[in-house]
């Protein structure tokens, strides 16, 4: 768990002065810069992706071993499982599955390691999408009028971050929460009819007595895993499918 594939491609290139790109080489140096090289296998052009570690290391209850970032494929897309949050319909969680494929087709061209959000209403109408200003700046959380849905990409594919909880917390509107792994893992925090606010902030708070207050990067997965356990007492429920 935590291995992802890696590739290195070096490919020659003659240099010339003055440096001065055609339109075609200028967008193949774009891609470059984004860990996608277009190569030529059996006659046919395909992408090869490379993947980048990111030498954190984890050893919790899911997760053992190095952290990567994966860069997203049509394949690692094909990985995403049907959704079955219990507040939503069977028809309203197939659209919520399709929705995770459309926020990685959102983001795959991007920068690896950016976030981006596609939030909807309860009947799982769009009704906002947008990026993290930078690589490794924060996803800023939005607030709306109106009860909603909000899923956001890890590229690292693990579960939900301590931010993430917060966050659903803090926003009420936030009735469903969910994270996608670019190798397909789905995460999802679900409110429901059961749920107790005030108990769910004490529950938070104990569960990070255990820990430092500035938390390592496995601290924070443990301290995850902790309220994952126990927040079904507060009317929260947790939706885990982690990719093999």
């Amino acid at each position: 768990r935590g291995q992802g594939k890696s590739w290195n491609v070096v490919e020659e290139v003659e240099r010339k002065a003055p440096t001065r790109f055609s339109r075609d080489e200028a967008k193949a140096l774009q891609e470059a810069e984004m860990g996608r090289y277009r190569g030529l296998t059996n006659g046919q052009m395909r992408d090869m992706i490379e993947d980048k570690s990111t030498g954190i290391v984890l050893d919790t209850e899911l997760y053992h071993g190095e952290v990567v970032h994966y860069a997203i494929t049509d394949e690692r897309m094909g990985h995403v499982a049907p959704l079955s949050i219990s507040s939503l319909t069977e028809n309203e969680n197939a659209a919520l599955t399709r929705a995770c494929k459309d926020l990685l087709d959102y983001m795959r061209k991007d920068v690896l390691g950016r976030e981006g959000a596609l939030v909807f209403n309860m009947e799982m109408g769009e009704i906002d999408r947008y990026k993290a200003k930078g690589a490794t700046s924060s996803l800023p959380a939005r607030t709306y009028g109106e009860n909603c849905i909000v899923i956001h990409n890890h590229s690292s594919d693990t579960l939900l971050s301590d931010n993430d909880l917060l966050r659903f917390y803090e926003h009420s509107e936030y009735k469903i929460l969910g994270a996608v792994g670019h190798n397909g893992s789905t995460y999802f925090v679900e409110k429901t009819k059961d749920y107790d606010e005030y108990g769910f902030w004490d529950f938070l708070e104990e569960c990070k007595r255990g820990y430092h207050t500035e938390m390592s990067a496995t601290e924070r997965v443990k301290y995850v895993e902790q309220v994952m356990k126990g927040a079904g007492e507060y009317g929260v429920r947790f939706y885990t499918h982690i990719y093999p």
